[in-house]
């Protein structure tokens, strides 16, 4: 019986941590992009690019978390550029 409900509980745990996905870390200076935090919450500097794709994965992680999951790439649409006028300046155009 007791190992029955250990084996319950395990599973419950299991289930739990499955169904939760693991909150990103938080930083709390968001300016500073060049600092990525390792697996203990301590900054360390962008050396690599895989220290910059961890980053990367914080950010879009915190963002999501904030304002909820970004659409499916199938939602994507092809851009329509259209010029509908053109302005000659002296250094560019506009």
């Amino acid at each position: 019986m007791r190992f029955m409900l250990v084996l319950l509980g395990c599973l419950a745990f299991i289930a739990k941590s499955e169904a939760e996905p693991a909150k990103p870390p938080f930083y709390a200076d968001k300016t500073n992009l060049l600092q990525v935090l390792d697996a203990d919450s301590k900054p360390m500097s962008i050396k690599t690019a895989a220290d910059w794709s961890k980053r990367r994965e914080h950010i879009l992680a915190n963002m999501q978390q904030v304002m909820g999951p970004l659409p499916p790439d199938s939602n994507k649409v092809p851009l329509d550029l259209k010029v509908e006028g053109e302005e000659v300046l002296a250094k560019v155009i506009r």
